[in-house]
């Protein structure tokens, strides 16, 4: 146990992005700090590793055709 309760709101982490691949402007509701390795991933063209992360959840951050 970390003793870091991830479900309380002050424990929460703040994204932001910036490139040509992300919508601009785009503001974007909470989600899992995981999901980003799978984005990244997307970004880099390479297949992640089997994790607990859940790319769909933050697709629409990316540009259409992304």
């Amino acid at each position: 146990m970390h003793g870091y309760d991830n479900a309380n709101p002050h424990m929460g982490a703040l994204f932001v992005s910036n490139g040509p691949a992300f919508r601009r402007g785009a503001v974007h509701p909470a989600f899992d700090n995981v999901d980003v390795y799978p984005m990244l991933a997307h970004l880099l063209g390479i297949t992640p590793e089997k994790n607990d992360e859940n790319f769909p959840d933050v697709a629409d951050m990316l540009k259409p055709g992304i």
